[in-house]
């Protein structure tokens, strides 16, 4: 069963969740989206909302992560 490492594609860099306000990350099997808008208490605008529905969709499309 393949696994999630460095050398699996990544998302591309800089704004491509739709907000300066989501940060995506890959810690071993898992991916993180983190809520960093600290000045509004973490309040979710609708492109965060955009923004995490995509991370989630790209996820569930990878294959390299397929079966984790």
């Amino acid at each position: 069963m393949p696994t999630p490492d460095d050398s699996s594609p990544r998302p591309p860099e800089g704004d491509w969740l739709g907000t300066k306000y989501l940060r995506f990350t890959r810690e071993g099997p898992f991916a993180v989206v983190t809520l960093d808008r600290p000045h509004a208490r973490n309040a979710m605008t609708p492109a965060m909302y955009f923004g995490i529905r995509y991370a989630v969709t790209r996820v569930n499309s990878d294959p390299v992560w397929q079966g984790c």
